[in-house]
């Protein structure tokens, strides 16, 4: 999968204070997009859909307990509120990746907010044990970094080719993609592709392929600090500027031209 390491993906505020991302081992870097960590828990804020999965630890301080969460694949926008906690640590899945660690298909992990070890069991036992607890975040990272290694070596799960080529097709192609596109470049039927989406992401071809255009769009706006919308409805292949702006506050719960300004 090492094409997709070329495709970052942006949550709404990048960059926060007390919230730092930290590279995954390299060999991690084609499933892992990033670890997180976030010692200034916000009591409020916006989550838009990433096409990232991930697993949140909550962090007690003071009475050494740690509590984890599943986070699947979002296809709209929601708002947090501040667990009881000192601090949360993330790993941040790219969502076409996360089936390969978990114990689970993931069918019906859309939007959902679910126990670990449901879905991540061997994570869920490193996070209780008393030395998890007792060391620093990036010693953290380290054991959750070896479990991932191991379950690599051990499972040797492989996704679909097909699922893998039309991720790619998705991800880097310039012009939009339709579900068309992805039947005519795979060598399986439509349903079977379908299914296999929905097994590894939670999504369906469709909505993935809405949710990488959303992506693209977002992350050109923030690296400009600009919205021309004319501009994106005619690159992007939307019917025109309503359209647009419809499809993106769906995702944000935000217009183009408001999320600009909240940078």
């Amino acid at each position: 999968m090492k094409f997709l390491e070329r495709f970052q993906t942006l949550t709404a505020k990048p960059h926060q204070i007390g919230y730092d991302e930290y590279e995954p081992h390299p060999i991690l870097k084609t499933y892992v997009h990033c670890f997180w960590f976030d010692h200034l828990l916000q009591s409020r804020s916006r989550v838009i859909p990433d096409l990232c999965m991930d697993v949140l630890i909550y962090i007690d301080e003071e009475s050494n307990k740690v509590r984890s969460i599943f986070s699947g694949m979002n296809d709209t926008y929601f708002d947090t509120t501040t667990e009881l906690a000192s601090a949360v640590l993330g790993i941040r899945f790219f969502g076409w990746s996360g089936w390969l660690f978990s114990a689970e298909d993931l069918t019906s992990t859309k939007n959902i907010i679910g126990d670990s070890k449901d879905y991540f069991p061997m994570l869920t036992s490193l996070f209780q044990s008393e030395h998890f607890i007792s060391v620093n975040p990036a010693q953290k990272i380290k054991l959750i970094e070896n479990v991932l290694l191991n379950r690599i070596v051990e499972e040797r799960k492989q996704l679909h080719p097909d699922f893998l080529n039309s991720m790619d097709l998705i991800l880097q192609a310039n012009d939009p993609i339709t579900q068309k596109d992805l039947k005519r470049h795979c060598v399986i039927g439509a349903r079977q592709l379908e299914r296999l989406f929905r097994t590894y992401t939670g999504l369906s071809p469709k909505k993935m392929i809405n949710l990488v255009r959303f992506q693209k769009i977002w992350r050109r706006m923030y690296a400009t600090r600009t919205c021309d919308a004319a501009d994106l409805v005619y690159q992007y292949g939307y019917v025109d500027q309503s359209h647009f702006i419809r499809d993106f506050k769906t995702f944000s719960g935000r217009t183009p031209k408001r999320m600009i300004q909240e940078i």
